[in-house]
């Protein structure tokens, strides 16, 4: 325990002598003196220090870690923000693109159509018989009747 009190109060105080630091820790003023002694005293402060180091820096590394942790955490949100933005940007106009597509094919059919019924309303008025709509070329009529024959 007297070792222990004089590295102690080493660590404490650096400027402190190791026989100095053993005249307070309880020693006599000979046991002090002594080189036997006082090495134990100079190997107890150093693992005394090598205990202690750790602990310090490694809470100043855990700090150390935890900040640069939630640095790269506030850049991925960051990022992941703006390609979040980006993607529904990049949905928003292809649905755009998609709806004026549907448009434009709605108004070609519905001119397809009034063209040709003008057409019939023309022909009705002449006396003739209403054009038969166009055939589909995926149709398979052409073979059925050809069948039957």
């Amino acid at each position: 325990p007297r070792v222990e009190r004089a590295a102690k109060l080493r660590l404490k105080d650096p400027t402190v002598s190791t026989e100095e630091a053993m005249k307070l820790a309880g020693f006599t003023a000979e046991e002090a003196k002594d080189k036997k002694k006082q090495n134990n005293v100079r190997q107890k402060t150093h693992r005394m220090s090598l205990k202690q180091a750790p602990k310090s820096s490694q809470k100043a590394s855990q700090q150390d870690i935890s900040s640069l942790i939630k640095e790269e955490i506030g850049k991925l949100e960051g990022k992941v923000g703006e390609l979040v933005q980006s993607f529904e940007q990049r949905i928003e106009n292809k649905f755009k693109e998609l709806g004026d597509r549907i448009d434009q094919r709605f108004t070609d059919v519905l001119n397809i159509l009034q063209i040709q019924s003008s057409g019939d309303v023309a022909e009705q008025k002449r006396g003739l018989e209403p054009r038969s709509p166009p055939k589909d070329p995926d149709s398979n009529d052409d073979i059925l009747d050809s069948v039957q024959l």
